[in-house]
């Protein structure tokens, strides 16, 4: 009988994370899927192969039931599981657990095992919900060939975009969701709640929004968030820039001015003698942490600013600061 590696068939560890199993498969299915591959037998059986194994690894509880049994609880080991004293039926293989089976009574072991006991017939095809045993008459029979069980429930993603006050606040947002291609009528409104702080480029996990699988249960949906710019606010993280035109006088002598916050005006100490470029920390006026931590910082960007057209009077003044005026730069080339 066919060897059955699900670990191999899609080319990964068994220390392999969720994420990788799926982007090997998807890699893979790509490749062999049969509309790229018309009337390409191998390839054709190589994609039944990936989805099969897909189907087993990427459901936790159905991965832990083929790691707990291993290769013989999927291929029959005789040095586990006993003798094989059948051949393959309707996709699978069929062992007897009778006390002629070198007096090995399978059932026993299973009762041991799951708490069960009794007469009966078992299949375990790893893709069934709940214990991988269900009673029956007869025989045990082992999951191999093509029978994938239900569909798992998907996740989707989706996009939303919202104002820069509303990710820095948070606060509830109503979207409009189209699932499957379906009419406009049948478009899902949902309120979904923006934690303060989200950035732009972050993705918020909504559970149970997703696409239903065949068990009823639904995936979950993922929102890429898109924040509209600021008028004069650049945010970096948790950090907030922003340029503060400062006139000659007010660089050279020092001032308090106010400026723009999150929360308000406040109050801002522009020292003597300030360049142009020179940045100004605020601390605590940035962006607040969605995950609660502390809020960032905020970082004015002074832009000194002369008079484009100065009168007879101001030219007046500007040649006399000349006079005490030091060449800037002197010794740079």
């Amino acid at each position: 009988m066919k060897s059955t590696d699900y670990y191999r068939d899609l080319g990964v560890s068994k220390s392999a994370t969720q994420d990788e199993i799926k982007k090997a498969y998807k890699r893979l299915a790509k490749k062999y899927h049969p509309d790229r591959n018309p009337g390409d037998k191998a390839a054709e059986n190589r994609f039944k192969e990936i989805s099969e194994a897909y189907q087993c690894l990427s459901e936790p509880e159905k991965r832990q039931q083929y790691d707990m049994f291993g290769q013989a609880g999927f291929q029959g080991d005789p040095g586990f599981w006993g003798q094989a004293q059948g051949g393959r039926t309707g996709g699978y293989t069929t062992w007897s657990s009778g006390p002629g089976n070198n007096g090995f009574d399978l059932k026993d072991l299973f009762g041991q095992i799951f708490g069960g006991g009794g007469k009966g017939r078992t299949r375990a095809d790893g893709f069934a919900g709940g214990s991988p045993f269900e009673a029956g008459t007869g025989s045990y029979d082992f999951g191999f060939g093509f029978d994938r069980g239900p569909e798992p429930a998907r996740n989707i993603e989706a996009d939303v975009t919202i104002r820069f006050e509303d990710a820095i606040n948070g606060g509830t947002h109503r979207i409009s969701l189209q699932r499957n291609g379906n009419s406009p009528a049948d478009v899902e409104t949902l309120s979904v709640k923006i934690p303060p702080g989200v950035d732009n480029g972050g993705r918020l996990r909504i559970p149970g929004k997703g696409e239903p699988g065949a068990d009823g249960r639904n995936g979950d949906l993922f929102l890429r968030i898109h924040v509209t710019p600021h008028e004069y606010f650049r945010r970096e993280g948790k950090d907030l820039h922003m340029e503060l035109p400062v006139t000659v006088s007010e660089a050279a002598l020092g001032t308090k001015v106010e400026v723009p916050t999150l929360n308000g005006k406040a109050t801002l100490t522009i020292p003597a003698g300030t360049q142009s470029g020179s940045k100004l920390r605020m601390k605590g006026k940035g962006a607040p942490d969605p995950k609660g931590g502390s809020p960032g910082d905020m970082y004015v960007h002074a832009r000194i600013v002369v008079p484009k057209e100065p009168d007879a009077e101001a030219r007046k003044v500007f040649e006399e600061l000349k006079e005490w005026e030091t060449d800037p730069r002197a010794g740079m080339f």
